[in-house]
C-alpha cells in the first residue's frame, strides 16, 4: 500500500477511509510490524551471545529454555547464563571462576549434603574446661573458655597454635575480625585484644556483674551483662557511651543490625533499641521462660528460650511461628542464607529453613549441653560443656573453599 500511495501521491478520501477500516481489524498478540508472526522469529539466535545470555539468565533455572532449539541449548548452556542462575540463589563465591555450571551443580550438592545429612564430624580436644564461645573465618576458629583462656585453632591442621591469657574469669562470649578480638568474662571485664598479636589493647571496666554478651562495628561495642544492662562503649578509645536500662534480669544475648540493638533478656523479653535515639523502639512478649539467645535480619528476630522453643518475630507483626523441636534450654542460634542452627542443653544440634521445617536433627551432637553454634555454608562449628568444639563438615570430600 505504501508504495503505491509513493507512485500515486497523496491518497484520495476514498483511500483514507480503506486504510482506516484496515487498521480497525483486530490484531493478534504475535503481529509483527514486519507483516510476520513474531512468534516464529528465533530472536535469541539472531541477538549476540553475550545479550542472549544476559536475557536467559532472567529465566527459571527449570524453564525448559534449552529445548526451544539448538541455537537456545547452546546459549543456555553458556557460563555467562549460569553466573545469573547463581548469583540470583547464592552468595557471591571466592576467587575467578572459569565455569559457572560447574559451580552451580556444586553449591546444589552442597545444599542436598545438609539436608541428606552427609556431614563429618571432627572434634578439637584443648581446652581444660567448658567452651562457652567460638568464631570462626576461613583460616581460623577463636575460642573462649571456663578455664579462663582464648585460643587459637588452624581450620587446615585442626591443632591450636596460639593461646591467650587475661581474663581471671570464665571467658563467656568473644567477636573478632583481622584487627580485634573483644572478649567478655564472669571477672566483669571485657577486654581488646589485637587479633594479629594477640596483645592486650585496652581492658574495660563498667559492668558489676559477669559480661554475658559482645557485639561490635567498626565505632563502637555493645556488652550485655548479668546486672541487666546493655553498655555502649567507643572501640578506639574504650570511653562508656551509654548504658541502656529497662531489663528487670540478666542480659543474656544481643544482636546488632545496622542502627538497632536486639537484646534477649532473663526476664522473658525481647527490646529493639534505637542506636540514634538510644532508646527502646519495641518489646516483644510470648516466651513463657527467660530468653538465652537472639539474631535479628532487620525484619525478622528469632530468638531461643529456656521453654525450649525457637521463636521467629516479625518487626511490623510481631509473632510469626514458634518451634517446639528441643526438649531442653534452647542456648544457641545462628543463621546463613539458607538454614537455621540452633543448639540445646538436650545435646542437640538442630538445623532449620526459613519456614520453620526441621531439616536435620544432630542428637547427641555433644557428650553434654550445646554452648555455642556458628555456622557458613559448609559447615558448622560447636562447643560446649563437654571442653570440645566440633567441626561439622557438610563437603562430603569436595573442595568447596570457593563458598566460605
Amino acid at each position: 500500500m505504501f508504495k503505491k500511495w509513493l507512485k500515486k501521491g497523496p491518497p484520495s478520501k476514498l483511500l483514507i477511509k480503506e486504510t482506516i477500516h484496515y487498521d480497525d481489524e483486530p490484531h493478534s498478540a504475535t503481529d509483527s510490524a514486519f507483516g510476520e508472526d513474531i512468534s516464529k522469529i528465533d530472536f535469541i539466535s539472531a541477538l549476540p551471545l553475550e545479550l542472549a545470555a544476559y536475557i536467559l539468565g532472567y529465566t527459571s533455572i527449570s524453564d525448559p529454555t534449552f529445548l526451544v532449539s539448538k541455537a537456545w541449548k547452546s546459549v543456555r548452556e553458556d557460563s555467562m547464563v549460569w553466573k545469573q542462575f547463581y548469583l540470583r540463589s547464592f552468595t557471591p563465591p571466592r576467587g575467578p571462576i572459569a565455569n559457572w555450571n560447574e559451580l552451580y551443580q556444586k553449591r546444589m550438592r552442597l545444599g542436598e549434603n545438609w539436608r541428606n545429612g552427609l556431614v563429618d564430624g571432627k572434634s578439637l580436644a584443648g581446652h581444660l574446661d567448658a567452651v562457652y564461645c567460638i568464631q570462626f573465618d576461613s583460616e581460623k576458629i577463636i575460642s573462649g573458655s571456663r578455664d579462663q583462656t582464648i585460643k587459637y585453632w588452624d581450620l587446615k591442621t585442626y591443632k591450636c597454635y596460639r593461646t591467650l591469657s587475661g581474663h581471671t574469669g570464665s571467658v563467656l562470649c568473644l567477636q573478632f575480625n583481622e584487627q580485634y578480638i573483644i572478649s567478655g568474662s564472669s571477672d566483669t571485664t571485657i577486654r581488646i585484644w589485637d587479633t594479629v598479636t594477640g596483645e592486650t589493647l585496652k581492658v574495660l571496666s563498667g559492668h558489676e556483674l559477669p559480661v554475658l554478651d559482645v557485639r561490635f562495628n567498626d565505632k563502637y561495642i555493645f556488652s550485655g551483662s548479668k546486672d541487666c544492662t546493655i553498655k555502649m562503649w567507643d572501640l578506639k578509645t574504650g570511653e562508656l557511651l551509654h548504658t541502656f536500662t529497662g531489663h528487670s534480669a540478666a542480659v543474656n544475648c544481643i544482636y546488632v543490625h545496622t542502627d538497632s540493638v536486639v537484646s534477649a533478656s532473663g526476664d522473658g523479653s525481647i527490646r529493639r533499641w534505637c542506636l540514634k535515639e538510644l532508646r527502646i523502639i519495641q518489646e516483644f512478649r510470648g516466651h513463657a521462660r527467660g530468653l538465652a539467645c537472639v539474631l535479628y535480619d532487620g525484619r525478622t528476630i528469632i530468638s531461643g528460650s529456656n521453654d525450649k522453643t525457637i521463636r521467629f518475630w516479625n518487626t511490623e507483626s510481631g509473632l510469626v511461628r514458634e518451634l517446639k523441636q528441643h526438649t531442653e534450654l534452647v542456648r544457641t542460634l545462628a543463621f546463613n542464607r539458607d538454614f537455621i542452627v540452633s543448639g540445646s542443653y538436650d545435646q542437640s544440634i538442630k538445623i532449620w529453613d526459613f519456614d520453620g521445617n526441621l531439616i536435620l536433627d544432630m542428637k547427641d551432637a555433644h557428650r553434654s549441653w550445646v554452648f555455642h553454634v556458628q555456622i557458613d555454608c559448609t559447615k558448622i562449628v560447636s562447643s560446649g560443656q563437654d571442653n570440645k568444639i566440633i567441626i561439622w563438615d557438610f563437603s562430603n570430600g569436595e573442595d568447596m573453599s570457593m563458598f566460605v
